[in-house]
């Protein structure tokens, strides 16, 4: 399995998105940083956090065996250069680095744009190109034996599926909106590009050696991959699963078993604890799975152990415990930073609460800003201000700040219309449907009343006719689409 860490910046879509997406699908665990977030701003994060939090002196963990950066301008380059210059060439040789075609890498006179050391070597991303891109970075891996030939060809052929079905699309689509369940005809649809591409990656690793063959291991993670995928879609249609979790289960556990290689077992341990988790419901085993993937890298096994000790066992100090853990691994976390705003405000801790919530926007922001919000994050964004406001007019009695929490609210809601995300992750077209089942299922009209009658509690008039305004043009653009 391959451990990679990939930085660049929040804002950027295109090509980050299609290459986070294909090497998870493929088992490789994936660490995220950012260019605008270092290590400054990440301990603004956890500076929030209560002097009673119980947080452990963790060490970063940097025995990767892929450093990997997209480099979208000339002032990012200049900072990886200033941070590798010196950088011994036995560590720098796991550097590898995307370069949009508009960096000009010879204005720089800290590396050798060409002809230099193995480190230095980019691979160029032009805009539409990003299948090119990747099949580049597989290329580097190669040469630099990070993976060796049999590996290059299993990641190969998956990029090759990957591409052919549009999986980015598909894992966007199909996994990572909550917010309301699709109609019965964008149902039907996607549960059969789950089912066509699914079928693929099986017939494909079935023609290269079949089950349990070393040489085939991403192809067999991605089948099992869109499997669970594929099977939580339909939970949230409300109709069959495409394969049985039991088979799932088996499949997993076969792999596991057979599996000689740590990575490995980690990766085929945590798709397992999801099957017992979400597919199973059988909380007590996914637990015991979820442990085997407890380490100084997987910020996401600690934040689902939480959510067992928090939505089953409604043990919000042992979930905070686990969250906690989950944001000191990867502080910009916003869904593990959530649940500690949640966890905190169950147990009456509402200053506590109010800042973890803070944390979402202080992370979300440059996306925010850039206006490039996918609709999970709008999601959680909304939710959280809608929190921070809740907090400040019922808890603290401020009633001014939470007029402007709910009106940050508004802002964020308003994004919906405008965010660019899809047409940056390389859609053909805006997916207009998703974003309107987004748009319904978050009730702004609630966060309107609301600031109304803060209004009215601050003798506030001007506000009031401003908001009630507002409110009316809302109302009107929800008659005209949704009669």
């Amino acid at each position: 399995m391959l451990r990679i860490h990939f930085t660049y910046t929040s804002s950027e879509i295109c090509p980050s998105v299609y290459f986070l997406l294909f090497f998870r699908l493929t088992g490789a665990y994936l660490y995220e940083s950012y260019f605008d977030s270092d290590a400054q701003k990440q301990g603004m994060l956890l500076n929030c956090l209560p002097e009673d939090a119980e947080i452990e002196k963790r060490h970063a963990y940097d025995a990767y065996d892929l450093e990997l950066y997209y480099i979208a301008n000339n002032e990012e380059y200049e900072k990886y250069a200033c941070e590798v210059m010196d950088m011994p060439e036995r560590d720098a040789a796991r550097h590898i680095l995307v370069c949009s075609h508009e960096v000009n890498r010879a204005e720089s006179p800290l590396l050798p744009a060409e002809g230099g050391s193995v480190n230095h070597s980019a691979v160029v991303h032009k805009a539409g190109a990003e299948l090119a891109a990747l099949r580049d970075v597989l290329d580097e891996l190669l040469r630099r034996e990070i993976i060796f030939r049999d590996e290059y060809a299993d990641l190969r052929d998956c990029l090759q599926l990957y591409e052919k079905y549009r999986i980015w699309e598909l894992s966007l689509q199909g996994r990572f909106f909550y917010a309301a369940k699709e109609d019965k005809e964008d149902y039907v649809r996607i549960r059969g590009r789950f089912v066509k591409a699914s079928k693929a990656y099986f017939e494909e690793f079935m023609s290269r050696g079949g089950w349990r063959n070393a040489a085939t291991l991403h192809l067999q993670y991605a089948f099992l991959n869109l499997a669970y995928e594929g099977n939580l879609h339909c939970i949230r249609g409300g109709g069959p699963m495409i394969y049985t979790a039991d088979s799932l289960a088996h499949m997993c556990r076969s792999l596991l078993q057979s599996s000689d290689e740590e990575g490995w077992k980690e990766s085929f341990s945590l798709l397992l604890a999801q099957v017992y988790d979400d597919l199973l419901m059988d909380y007590n085993k996914a637990f015991e799975y979820y442990i085997e993937c407890c380490n100084d890298f997987n910020a996401y096994a600690y934040y689902r152990k939480g959510i067992i000790f928090q939505d089953q066992a409604g043990d919000y100090e042992k979930a905070l415990k686990y969250y906690l853990i989950s944001v000191q691994i990867y502080p910009e976390y916003y869904r593990a930073w959530y649940r500690i705003g949640r966890c905190y405000m169950l147990l009456d801790r509402y200053r506590d609460a109010l800042e973890a919530f803070r944390n979402i926007m202080r992370i979300l922001e440059p996306r925010l800003n850039a206006d490039v919000l996918r609709p999970m994050e709008i999601e959680y964004l909304f939710k959280a201000q809608n929190q921070c406001a809740y907090i400040c007019n019922k808890a603290l009695g401020r009633l001014g700040q939470s007029v402007i929490e709910n009106q940050i609210a508004v802002k964020v809601w308003k994004t919906i219309n405008t965010s660019s995300f899809f047409q940056q992750a390389g859609y053909s077209k805006r997916p207009r449907q998703l974003w309107e089942r987004t748009k319904k299922e978050l009730c702004v009209r609630k966060i309107y009343d609301e600031i109304v009658k803060l209004a009215v509690k601050l003798e506030d008039d001007q506000l009031k006719r401003n908001t009630q305004e507002e409110m009316t043009l809302y109302e009107g653009e929800c008659n005209e689409r949704y009669g």
